[in-house]
């Protein structure tokens, strides 16, 4: 048993850190020791070690897919207005998308590669909220042509930041 678990561990601490978690290295071996007890050998095509081998490294795979989605299921409960104090709430009255539009507009202000266009595309589709195809007639040009200038300057401000 213990060989097989440090045979796994890269494996188990792969998948363990991509979790994010304290507990889930710890969660991902309890779960492949049960994995190992449950196994079914009579089940299996062949008896070698590669196919046991394999079995095993997608049941840990498996097993950290399910982590997975039982960690986005259990994400915080939503917290009532009334039960917030006088700070949290005054923090929370400007609604996020405010905050985050103040956030990128004084990127946007303060990025020195950004051209005159480059700002003006990303205003109109980020703040304004145009698709391409109306930012495209706005400036008089195609819309791929938007949507290169778009990606450049998206390129350029997670460079700058």
């Amino acid at each position: 048993m213990l060989f097989l678990i440090q045979r796994f561990e890269p494996q188990l601490k792969h998948y363990s850190r991509r979790l994010y978690s304290e507990d889930a290295q710890s969660e991902l071996t309890l779960r492949f020791i049960e994995i190992i007890h449950a196994m079914n050998l009579d089940a299996l095509r062949s008896q070698g070690d590669g196919t046991i081998v394999a079995y095993l490294a997608q049941s840990v795979r498996n097993a950290y897919i399910s982590l997975l989605s039982s960690k986005d299921k259990t994400a915080e409960p939503p917290v009532s207005w009334e039960e917030l104090t006088e700070a949290q709430r005054f923090g929370l009255e400007a609604p996020i998308r405010e905050r985050e539009a103040l956030d990128f507009s004084e990127l946007l202000d303060i990025c020195p590669e950004l051209t005159k266009k480059e700002r003006r595309v990303l205003t109109l589709i980020y703040f304004h909220g145009y698709t391409s195809a109306e930012v495209a007639r706005i400036v008089h040009s195609t819309k791929q042509n938007i949507n290169q200038i778009k990606m450049r300057a998206l390129k350029k401000l997670r460079r700058y930041q």
